[in-house]
């Protein structure tokens, strides 16, 4: 029987130094009987409203994602957005 590893994307916020400049970025996280393990992790992102800020996130998020890909990670479960947040792949 086949067994899986499964990993979901987080999103962590940073506040940064007295609350300026707060970012967050997106870590990938492999669960395991043994604990969870941060596997990869995209780029920060600032917290600021506007368009540009949000086409940033989607771009660093979408890099990440592709970087699972391409490691042979496939989708297994989307957000109420459509965002794929959980994968997983064949325990080799």
């Amino acid at each position: 029987m086949p067994r899986w590893e499964v990993c979901r994307i987080e999103t962590r916020y940073d506040d940064g130094f007295l609350g300026f400049g707060r970012a967050c970025h997106y870590l990938a996280v492999l669960e395991t009987p043994r604990g969870a393990y941060v596997i990869d992790r995209s780029d920060d992102v600032t917290r600021t409203a506007g368009e540009e800020n949000e086409l940033k996130r989607r771009n660093v998020y979408s890099k990440l994602v592709g970087r699972l890909l391409a490691g042979g990670w496939e989708p297994l479960q989307a957000d109420d957005s459509g965002q794929v947040i959980v994968f997983r792949r064949l325990v080799p």
